[in-house]
C-alpha cells in the first residue's frame, strides 16, 4: 500500500453505514467496520458503524496531514501521518465485506 504515502486525506464523508475518506490524488478508503484515529499525544477516537454514539468525531484533524507510511497487519490497515497521528482502518471476519478501497476508476478492492 505503499501507493498512499505522500497523499492526504482531503474530504470525510459520514454515511448511514461507514466513513470515506477521500485523498487529494482521488483515492478512496470506504469502511464499513470500525475506525480508529489516533491523535500525536496518543488520544484515540473510536468511531463504530451504524448508530454511532461513542466519542465525538474529530476526523477534521487528519485533513491535509501528508500519510508517511502504511502498515498491514491482519485485519487491519494503518496510515500513519506527518505529524505522528494515525488513522486505522479495521477489518472483520465473516461473509460480508468490511469495506472497500478504490485506487482508480475500476479499480476496486474489496476487504
Amino acid at each position: 500500500m505503499e501507493a498512499f504515502c505522500g497523499d492526504a486525506v482531503a474530504q470525510v464523508w459520514l454515511d448511514p453505514h461507514g466513513v470515506r475518506f477521500i485523498l487529494e490524488s482521488g483515492k478512496q478508503i470506504y469502511a464499513e467496520a470500525s475506525v480508529l484515529q489516533i491523535e500525536p499525544d496518543g488520544t484515540k477516537w473510536h468511531f463504530g458503524r451504524v448508530g454511532h454514539d461513542g466519542a465525538p468525531v474529530v476526523f477534521h484533524r487528519l485533513l491535509y496531514k501528508r500519510i508517511v507510511n502504511v502498515e498491514r497487519e491482519d485485519l487491519r490497515l494503518t496510515l500513519r501521518m506527518e505529524n505522528g497521528s494515525a488513522l486505522v482502518i479495521n477489518s472483520e471476519r465473516g461473509p460480508y465485506e468490511s469495506g472497500h478501497i478504490i485506487m482508480q476508476v475500476g479499480d476496486l478492492i474489496v476487504f
